[in-house]
């Protein structure tokens, strides 16, 4: 078996845990082997009977394969040269051995190059914990305060693709139920500073000295980007860069032949990198030359570490509201919208300038506007990852412009391009219906929005498609609110969900079978029975009988 994935999402962690749980229930005799630090050597052979000297002395690779439950954990197949000996030996043994069990680690993107060896093995892919799993932990750990705070912190992609990690999910919400105030965890900033503290205490290196050396790493990476502004850095411990790609903080670069790392995620490297230039107001302020803004701001714009690296400096209020004014200027902008998309972005994290620089809120309401026109022209075949990020941003500030430009017409047909997008529209839809909750009783103004959403849970209804995760969660959400109970009962009764959350919607709608009309706001005979009715048909559709 072969567990492919993307750098830092868990791998490693996972062929470790099978090998504790085989040792613990004595089935099979594991032995881990992380080949990155063998790419030096020639033979596999030999690698392992050493490993086998660890078990017992006197223990031989013979004896261990005549046992037949031998089970090989071999971490990092994307680090040794498919044209090297080691890897040629390694072939060798996999062919020659068939009584021995072998498990594999490797990069999802490098998987092709090895086929020789993995080619007739399983395949699982890794994505890390899915959305539905994610909201369990978080159900579990959280009261419906901080639930709510968690949901909106998985709003950054960054942040998202982080708690797919089982290990960094945990520390986030250790972080949220041991944060006294809420409010020091609104920005990025300091959700990182957080979750790092967890990450990088108790091991056998100090914090203070793991921190130092990932501030040196992110030192070495500014220099690519800006040679000029920063001298050389020699720090490097290549046994604590170790330990921190086992915290999944780093990963190994595949393409290196010196064992060299990089951050697994873009949001670990500007933290650090912002750290460095923070405690060093020469390096920040060299960085930060006012004559040569106009090419920091197309470099900040254009790569994905260095619009990272923006928005800490941002959030660290060491950007010149200048630089942000640049940014909202439509002229000085490119055809994808780098520098408008940046601006949105620390905008909606800080919004102190929003509230005190006319001038900003006038530049940034016309970036907002051109957004969403390029969303009008483009009407639902609307398919750039890069702008849907920055419409997500707009929604934090501004969710009645999503109501207007994103959602569909409550009271007209819409002309559907590409169904790939209904669940991104869903997805908008159904998080600001969550938001009306709590006015829906009170307050006749969004009478418009609620139909909306009545709109897209119809639409959903009526296409034939898979319903990702998160919209399965949002719509499960909205089965006990009166207002949408009957498209919500429809929907479901059409609809594939995913295993977990085809056991809720049953629990759910068996309780809603014991407690007829208890949700109901006109708790008449003719809705009861159309409530019964969609309840029955939903049941049956999901294998209840």
């Amino acid at each position: 078996l072969v567990f492919l994935g993307e750098p830092g999402i868990g791998k490693s962690d996972l062929l470790r845990f099978v090998g504790a749980i085989c040792a613990e229930n004595f089935s099979h005799i594991p032995i881990y082997i992380d080949l990155s630090e063998y790419r030096s050597k020639n033979n596999f052979e030999s690698i392992l009977e050493q490993c086998t000297k660890l078990i017992d002395d006197k223990c031989s690779l013979d004896s261990l394969l005549k046992r037949g439950d031998l089970l090989l954990l071999l971490d990092g197949l994307d680090s040794i040269n498919p044209k090297s000996h080691l890897y040629k030996s390694l072939n060798i043994f996999n062919n020659l051995n068939k009584q021995c069990h072998i498990l594999l680690s490797c990069d999802k993107d490098s998987g092709h190059k090895y086929l020789d060896l993995i080619g007739d093995y399983q395949l699982a892919l890794i994505n890390g914990l899915s959305l539905p799993d994610q909201q369990k932990f978080a159900k579990a750990k959280l009261d419906k305060h901080q639930q709510v705070f968690f949901d909106a912190l998985r709003q950054d992609d960054e942040i998202l693709r982080l708690c797919a990690n089982p290990s960094f999910l945990f520390f986030f919400l250790t972080a949220i139920m041991e944060c006294n105030d809420p409010e020091d965890l609104q920005t990025k900033w300091h959700q990182l500073d957080y979750l790092l503290t967890y990450a990088l205490e108790g091991h056998n290196y100090d914090e203070a000295n793991l921190r130092a050396e990932l501030t040196s790493l992110a030192t070495q990476i500014l220099k690519i980007y800006f040679p000029n502004q920063f001298s050389s850095v020699n720090r490097s411990n290549k046994s604590l860069r170790k330990l921190l790609s086992e915290m999944n903080i780093l990963v190994r670069n595949p393409n290196s032949q010196d064992q060299e790392y990089h951050f697994s995620n873009p949001t670990f490297f500007a933290y650090f990198a912002a750290t460095f230039l923070l405690q060093n107001k020469k390096a920040l302020n060299c960085l930060l030359n006012p004559s040569s803004s106009e090419d920091l701001l197309y470099s900040f714009a254009n790569h994905p570490l260095l619009r990272e690296l923006f928005l800490m400096l941002f959030l660290n209020n060491k950007i010149p509201s200048d630089w942000v004014k640049d940014l909202l200027d439509p002229d000085k902008d490119d055809k994808f919208l780098h520098r408008i998309t940046l601006g949105i972005k620390v905008l909606s994290q800080k919004q102190d300038h929003l509230q005190t620089d006319t001038e900003i809120t006038s530049l940034f309401d016309c970036s907002v506007k051109k957004i969403l026109g390029i969303w009008e022209n483009a009407k639902y075949a609307f398919k750039s990852d890069h702008l849907w990020i920055a419409i997500k941003d707009i929604a934090l500030l501004y969710p009645e412009l999503i109501a207007k430009y994103i959602l569909p017409s409550a009271d007209g047909a819409v002309e559907i391009e590409s169904e790939e997008v209904i669940p991104q529209i869903a997805n908008l839809s159904l998080l600001q219906a969550k938001a009306l909750v709590p006015y829906l009783d009170s307050d006749t103004t969004i009478t418009r929005s609620v139909l909306k959403t009545r709109y897209v849970l119809n639409l959903l209804k009526k296409l034939t498609f898979y319903l990702d995760s998160i919209t399965q969660e949002k719509i499960l959400d909205l089965l006990d609110i009166p207002a949408f109970e009957f498209e919500v009962l429809a929907l479901l009764g059409r609809s594939s969900l995913d295993a977990d959350k085809r056991i809720e919607a049953i629990d759910l709608l068996t309780q809603m079978i014991e407690n007829p009309g208890c949700n109901l706001k006109q708790k008449t005979d003719k809705t009861k029975k159309q409530e019964l009715e969609l309840t029955c048909a939903a049941l049956a559709h999901l294998g209840l009988d």
